[in-house]
């Protein structure tokens, strides 16, 4: 829903999405527009509940859990196939950490343990993008901002991204008429876009 409203403009449209949802989750510095993934959020806040059965936190659901199913056991070595379908959730939730190459006992043993420090952990380091600066620190209109975040990511329908597509149109510059209309050209090279 959230995808369609940015590129539609309300939650009802269908259609095609200019960038990818798992780019414009990254954070703004490698290129995304830092967009929560609810999806991993909520894997770190399982994963909350699994910090806490480790650490043998004094809520009742945790010493419940732990006299029927952990019986002294590492939590997230339990199977708990007679667990409800909640706790088992959690208990099976150990091997996201290892999927994401973190020591387990480096999560558990911690003394604290947040959400949004999982969730940064689960989405991985990435390298920064030379152009971050141009959309990160920019006093410009957001609109004016979206735009260019399209355009470094050549998502702007130009004539020749249109043609690839099969919407055959006249390729010539819709500005100067003398070269094709392509990135490259509508913003570093066409001398009336310069003009403007």
């Amino acid at each position: 829903m959230c995808k369609r409203f940015l590129w539609k403009g309300d939650a009802q449209s269908k259609g095609k999405a200019l960038i990818a949802w798992d780019t414009l989750c990254w954070h703004n510095v490698v290129g995304g527009l830092n967009i929560t993934d609810v999806y991993i959020w909520n894997k770190a806040a399982i994963l909350k509940h699994l910090w806490n059965l480790a650490q043998k936190k004094d809520k009742l659901w945790i010493v419940r859990v732990h006299t029927y199913y952990i019986k002294g056991r590492r939590p997230w070595e339990v199977a708990g196939q007679q667990a409800s379908w909640m706790v088992r959730k959690i208990i099976q939730a150990g091997h996201w950490i290892s999927e994401a190459g973190i020591p387990m006992t480096e999560i558990m043993d911690a003394d604290d343990f947040t959400i949004k420090g999982m969730h940064k952990k689960l989405r991985g380091d990435f390298i920064k993008v030379p152009w971050r600066r141009l959309t990160c620190i920019n006093q410009g209109n957001s609109k004016w901002i979206f735009i260019l975040y399209l355009t470094i990511h050549r998502r702007l329908y130009t004539m020749d991204r249109l043609d690839k597509w099969g919407i055959h149109t006249d390729q010539v510059c819709a500005l100067c008429k003398q070269e094709l209309e392509t990135h490259q050209h509508l913003f570093f090279s066409c001398t009336m876009a310069a003009r403007i």
